[in-house]
């Protein structure tokens, strides 16, 4: 696998397991999964998001970010943001990866084809539609945030120029070369073009990821 490609998914990995161990700790999973979280109170319907990130369910992921999409509340947007990466199905996507962490980087038997044939698009680019909006708002934006939104835009570039990995080396290639980098999120512009705005936010272009490499793997 192209290294940069396998960094990219790589920091999606372990980001998202982070984020699922230390919910963890904070929600035990009940029976609240089975409850539509359409009859809840907004208030509700956030704590149903916030249980549902350690859930690791793309199902539920996707039934809270339904919620909660149209709330217009900034951090319930960031909120959004982070259980729409979920919802398309990346946190079965991280487990594929994970089993293949012991075999290294250059080494790992992973086809990027085989990962984006299995997530959900819609879910993909609403990470991004919903970062936007966060910021808009004024809420307080991770660099970590902004990352994990541009791959998933990339991701989502990537299945709509086929989906193979091919395409995913593709995007990456076209992120590099923009002429300049947009200076805003803008729901006219391409994904590609939207994922180098947010890793612009995060102080970090596609070149990035080289050095990313480096770090994780000496």
């Amino acid at each position: 696998m192209n290294r940069r490609l396998w960094t990219l998914l790589y920091i999606v990995a372990l980001t998202l397991l982070l984020a699922g161990c230390e919910q963890m700790f904070t929600y035990s999973l009940l029976s609240w999964a089975a409850r539509d979280p359409s009859h809840l109170s907004d208030d509700q319907q956030v704590a149903y998001a916030q249980k549902a990130l350690s859930s690791g369910d793309a199902e539920t992921l996707q039934k809270a970010y339904d919620a909660i999409a149209d709330n217009s509340d900034p951090d319930v947007q960031l909120l959004a943001s982070q259980v729409a990466l979920g919802a398309s199905g990346l946190n079965e996507a991280v487990e594929n990866i994970v089993d293949e962490l012991d075999a290294g980087i250059d080494e790992a038997d992973i086809d990027a084809g085989d990962i984006l044939d299995d997530l959900d698009q819609t879910y993909l680019q609403a990470a991004g539609s919903s970062l936007a909006a966060a910021e808009e708002g004024g809420a307080d934006i991770s660099d970590t945030d902004y990352l994990l939104a541009a791959a998933s835009l990339v991701l989502s570039e990537a299945i709509t120029g086929g989906g193979t990995q091919s395409d995913l080396e593709d995007v990456i290639d076209t992120i590099d070369t923009l002429p300049s980098t947009p200076s805003s999120y803008s729901a006219s512009q391409s994904d590609a073009e939207n994922a180098a705005y947010f890793l612009s936010q995060a102080s970090m272009d596609i070149d990035d990821i080289d050095s990313l490499l480096d770090m994780l793997n000496p």
